[in-house]
């Protein structure tokens, strides 16, 4: 009976422990559906006419704007994480008293299968099963944030965009959990050359 209770509780252990941000059916009500946006006008490039190196897509400017103390940014291609689609690097450089610090980010775009009928679905069930995911309006055909993971995926026609904007710099910004990545990985994407104007 005593190794009964410690397996039991080293199972609730691993069980919680495991699932990390996802949510587990039991007890837990089956979130929001995400917003679909109706007034999408379409993409400004097609999955083959994106550059190889999508730093040619962001404003690093804009990128240098959201972060209070960043001193210079960079963006970069990827040659090892081309693979699944097209990609790139960028660099916050943060410059302090006491050391220079950086923080990176990155930007890839995946195309999607030929058949891409059930997206919906898949949207939904995405924005349902993670607890930090919640629906961004009127960015690409649908938006979904994931804040444990400070990335903003989305949809286009024919790929998928997925963002992860840097941390910030702790050293200056004592609080980086005060930082609004949501609102600063919106307007990146929103002042990219993604959209149609």
């Amino acid at each position: 009976m005593k190794y009964l209770k410690y397996a039991l509780l080293l199972s609730v252990i691993l069980l919680t422990s495991c699932f990390g941000d996802k949510k587990t059916i039991v007890g837990e009500e089956l979130g929001t559906a995400f917003t679909e946006n109706k007034s999408f006008s379409g993409n400004r490039y097609s999955f083959s006419d994106l550059p190889e190196n999508l730093g040619e897509i962001i404003s690093m400017n804009e990128v240098k704007l959201q972060y209070a103390d960043a001193h210079v940014t960079e963006a970069k291609e990827d040659e090892v994480r081309r693979y699944s689609g097209k990609y790139c690097d960028f660099m916050i450089l943060f410059d302090s008293s006491m050391a220079t610090t950086f923080s990176r980010g990155f930007l890839s775009v995946v195309k999607d299968f030929e058949d891409d009928s059930d997206w919906k679905e898949q949207w939904q069930s995405k924005l349902t099963s993670l607890k930090s995911a919640e629906s961004v309006a009127n960015l690409g055909k649908a938006a979904i944030w994931i804040g444990k993971q400070r990335k903003l995926e989305v949809k286009m026609d024919g790929y998928t965009i997925f963002l992860n904007v840097p941390a910030t710099n702790s050293i200056n910004e004592p609080d980086a959990k005060q930082h609004d990545y949501k609102n600063s990985a919106i307007a990146i994407l929103k002042n990219s050359k993604f959209f149609k104007n």
